[in-house]
């Protein structure tokens, strides 16, 4: 459950990656800057996955299990 959870935000975060590519390329300037942005929504997506799954591992360590239903101890 929890892998799906960040499958989710990385859904969210590539289709804001596609608007600023589509945007950049479609607005009155077709500089890049809509490419750059991009690149910066990917290292911040990459980022996240990282610390997300750190954070998976280290509570599933410490508690055995990961059930995002479960209430919090």
């Amino acid at each position: 459950m929890p892998v799906l959870v960040l499958v989710g935000a990385e859904l969210l975060l590539a289709g804001g990656g596609l608007l600023l590519v589509t945007a950049g390329a479609l607005g009155p300037d077709p500089s890049w800057s809509g490419q750059v942005l991009t690149l910066f929504v990917i290292t911040i997506a990459a980022a996240e996955v990282v610390v997300a799954l750190a954070v998976i591992v280290a509570a599933y360590r410490r508690r055995g299990h990961i059930d995002l239903a479960e209430d919090a101890e």
